[in-house]
């Protein structure tokens, strides 16, 4: 990973490249504005060569606009690949394994919850922040998916569930956690349940479900191994019931994670933020809100995720509360009908006016 010197992308300075990606790279940055280390997704025209490419990037600018959790985060400072940290450390205490693997399994239910199947599970596609907490990046695979939605093969073929590889038919989410059990195992143990030189024969291996567990691992962890590693997805365990096995619940001492805060404040809007946006660089809170309140992927929106992150870090146990929300909402000319309904007054905010843009 080579460090690109003085290398800007519209409002954003890359600082080094992570990983190459089918259309381009993944870049580690610093938003101008903000002064956020970021993960930025950089495309190349170069490599988008038909309708079909178009509509891939498409749909995964799409699904991301989905997704607003904090282990998805664009946000990663000092960041490291969870597949250096574990070499590193030869392998990961069952404490930490359990933290991240966590961390893990709440994507994947939020994801689930929201139809979007990830599809590329594995350790190049996941880092780890300043405090240790994991970050997935590149959904380019993933999918929303139906009942009928049939597999495409991952591009790691040590993380490749059996169903991928026979071509069946199967509820995307069922490989994701065949994923999830090959990154619990890799964490545990310091390496892949299956390996081998061989594409062939490591397929093999896959579809037979073969695998030995190291004597070191605890039975609790052995036991939801065995549960996760089955070939039939019929049969192999769902994450509902992987958050209640005794190993997730009790391996690690810290709380279990909830969905994120990110995800339960997204139906509101924080007027603070937008009031110190608009105090910052004399934007208009009614474009603001509506790059907000209607998914747009923009410049005003992007900075409002990432000065809403700040502030939650700075705060984790931060409440939204309608009281204050209403002061910082009435000073910008929006005035509240009910508790979560409010509507921009002319009369007070007439210096906001001004037609509406994509900024």
């Amino acid at each position: 990973m080579e460090t690109i010197i003085s290398d800007t992308v519209n409002n954003y300075k890359i600082i080094k490249q992570l990983k190459q990606t089918t259309y381009g790279h993944i870049d580690l940055a610093i938003n101008n504005i903000s002064g956020t280390q970021v993960i930025l997704k950089v495309i190349d025209k170069g490599y988008v060569t038909s309708k079909s490419d178009l509509s891939k990037i498409q749909q995964e600018i799409e699904i991301f606009k989905l997704l607003n959790h904090p282990n998805i985060d664009v946000d990663c400072a000092n960041q490291i690949e969870l597949f250096d940290y574990i070499t590193q450390q030869q392998k990961l205490s069952e404490h930490e394994t359990c933290k991240l693997f966590r961390q893990i399994v709440s994507v994947l239910h939020y994801c689930h919850f929201k139809n979007i199947c990830h599809r590329d599970l594995q350790l190049e596609n996941i880092l780890l922040d300043s405090q240790l907490n994991l970050k997935i990046l590149d959904f380019g695979l993933s999918s929303v998916f139906t009942v009928d939605y049939r597999i495409m093969r991952c591009c790691n073929p040590s993380v490749t569930s059996p169903e991928q590889l026979i071509k069946s038919t199967n509820d995307g989410p069922m490989t994701d956690v065949w994923a999830c059990g090959v990154l619990l195992y890799a964490m545990l143990c310091g390496y892949l349940p299956f390996e081998d030189c061989d594409l062939q024969s490591l397929h093999q291996k896959i579809k037979s479900g073969v695998f030995s567990i190291p004597s070191f691992v605890s039975p609790s962890a052995h036991d939801l191994l065995s549960k996760i590693l089955v070939t039939d997805p019929n049969q192999r365990i769902a994450l509902n019931q992987i958050m209640i096995h005794p190993w997730y619940l009790n391996a690690c001492t810290t709380p279990v994670p909830q969905h994120s805060i990110n995800d339960q404040l997204q139906s509101y809007i924080d007027f603070e933020v937008i009031q110190q946006m608009v105090n910052s660089f004399e934007w208009d809170p009614v474009r603001i809100v509506n790059s907000i309140s209607r998914y747009k992927y923009n410049q005003m929106a992007t900075t409002y995720s990432l000065l809403l992150e700040q502030k939650l870090v700075e705060n984790p146990y931060y409440i939204w509360k309608l009281n204050e929300q209403k002061i910082y909402a009435t000073r910008l000319g929006f005035n509240f009908l009910d508790d979560f309904t409010f509507i921009y007054d002319e009369n007070i905010g007439q210096q906001n006016e001004g037609p509406e843009r994509d900024d």
